[in-house]
């Protein structure tokens, strides 16, 4: 319904190796990749979504990148502040190895080596992924790590590698996930199924990049709130949680704001969470609410009142 807001946690979560090539880098949290091993594991991706070549698509655990392009929404919200989301963008791509810069409001790549995809070159980046289910669009949960040089010899012996390698070797601190967390490239998004021990660490994360005010963090909007009648400026220079965009899209495709007022909007606004809301649970308090519970409703602006790193989604 929310774009990425449904998981579908297995309970096993197999390593697996990926291929990154020059455009693998789909948006601030998302990849297409090729599986390199292991090679029998392919068989079971059940309903993951492939591309014609068999490459998949990779969602990024624990972090939710401003929208570049959001198909549910009315034309003038289409996305986000196109700034936040070109910058997310280059610095995943940074993260892989894949130097980028944002030139004339775009995402320029400079790799290494010459790379097409499909054909017989050495990728760009090898990937390590901790697979964690399947989303509803078909792409893969993961903590992914970009595997080193001082590692790329144990590329070849990838299947005969113990579980205690992987979880020596790859700490969540130095996952691609958790250093845009760090770099404010993305909001903070955990997922209850993470664990509380991995989203503490993920957490402190944000708190580096909020610290220093990098990134998103030095034009969030989400907790000082916003006017529901002046929505078309989310798509250029309002900048807010994008769970809380993608909701406010939705809701204005069905109902444009044009045709009504500021009290109209948002009483229709809580009609419509009340029917498709999902629950969460803010740090350290015992029950789950919905989001409409935490967003302030008889304010002049409409804001979530809790840390957005706070937020554990059901």
């Amino acid at each position: 319904m929310f774009g990425t807001d449904s998981f579908d946690f297995s309970e096993a979560s197999p390593f697996l190796l990926l291929a990154v090539h020059a455009n693998s880098v789909i948006d601030g949290d998302t990849l297409r990749v090729e599986i390199i091993e292991p090679k029998q594991w392919e068989n079971s991706l059940g309903h993951a979504r492939r591309s014609q070549h068999g490459e998949v698509w990779v969602r990024l655990l624990g972090l939710d990148a401003p929208e570049t392009h959001f198909p549910g929404s009315p034309n003038f919200l289409r996305h986000q502040p196109a700034s936040h989301g070109l910058y997310a963008t280059a610095c995943l791509n940074q993260a892989l190895g894949i130097a980028a810069s944002l030139d004339d409001g775009a995402v320029q790549l400079f790799p290494a080596h010459p790379s097409r995809r499909h054909n017989k070159l050495q990728p760009l980046a090898y990937l390590l992924a901790e697979h964690q289910g399947v989303d509803r669009f078909g792409r893969l949960l993961a903590f992914v790590w970009k595997i080193h040089a001082d590692l790329q010899e144990h590329v070849q012996n990838f299947n005969f590698l113990p579980l205690s390698f992987f979880t020596s070797s790859f700490q969540l601190e130095s996952s691609v996930n958790f250093f845009l967390l760090a770099d404010g490239a993305a909001y903070p998004d955990f997922h209850c199924n993470l664990g509380q021990n991995r989203i503490a660490r993920l957490r402190s994360g944000v708190k580096h990049a909020q610290t220093r005010c990098l990134g998103i963090w030095y034009a969030d909007q989400t907790r000082r709130g916003i006017f529901l009648s002046q929505a078309s400026r989310l798509a250029h220079d309002t900048l807010i949680l994008p769970r809380l965009y993608r909701r406010i899209a939705a809701f204005l495709q069905e109902s444009p704001s044009h045709e009504l007022t500021e009290s109209t909007l948002r009483v229709g606004f809580r009609n419509f969470l009340g029917e498709k809301d999902q629950s969460v649970q803010v740090h350290l308090q015992n029950s789950a609410v919905l989001l409409s519970e935490l967003l302030t409703w008889d304010a002049t602006r409409l804001g979530v009142h809790a840390a957005l790193e706070d937020l554990e989604w059901h």
